[in-house]
């Protein structure tokens, strides 16, 4: 199940490689849109237009749940609990989300409300940590320190690659210097039933 489907929907991905999909989102407008996609590329899959803090579906139903920058619109409690409850008894779930410890993410965050909803707040430690009362396992991967840098090179060319050299060097300073990963813009969150 994809937690929080839209327009970027990664379900169509995951339906193209055979996996049997089903995809919620609170707006049936998002909801309408995807399903006019997967028309479009002839996947077979379940769309509903659903409260991912309140999720209709039976206890064990999904082997997977995914999701990207979902969480941090959400009562994570009731999401947590949402998606342990859904996941079968050796279920995993993914989700990509924004972390905001870093002061100078969070220097730009508050100039720029325009481009945020009122429900967002970027993940704290904290917000992970409380995943370890709904989860056997929770597994964290940090992206972006000072991989950010590369976004404000207006040449792909020169992008790319400038991108690859600070992703190495985030990766580096991740594994020496643990204490800074919560300053990372993005965590992959892994989570286990």
């Amino acid at each position: 199940m994809e937690y929080g489907c839209g327009p970027g929907s990664q379900a169509f991905t995951l339906a193209a490689l055979g996996a049997d999909v089903s995809a919620i989102d609170i707006s049936d407008v998002a909801i309408d849109l995807v399903k006019k996609k997967a028309a479009e590329e002839n996947l077979d899959m379940d769309f509903f237009v659903m409260n991912a803090e309140s999720l209709e579906f039976e206890d064990n139903t999904f082997d997977k749940v995914c999701g990207s920058g979902i969480l941090h619109h959400l009562d994570l409690e009731k999401s947590y609990s949402e998606i342990q409850r859904v996941l079968n008894k050796n279920g995993s779930a993914i989700f990509f989300e924004p972390l905001g410890h870093n002061p100078f993410i969070n220097f730009y965050r508050n100039r720029t409300p325009q481009l945020r909803t009122e429900d967002e707040h970027p993940l704290l430690m904290k917000d992970i940590e409380f995943a370890q009362k709904y989860f056997s396992e929770v597994n964290v991967h940090y992206y972006h320190l000072t991989s950010i840098a590369s976004s404000f090179i207006p040449f792909t060319s020169v992008r790319k690659p400038f991108s690859a050299l600070l992703n190495k060097l985030d990766n580096g300073l991740f594994k020496l210097l643990p204490g800074l990963r919560k300053n990372a813009w993005i965590v992959v969150i892994e989570l286990k039933k």
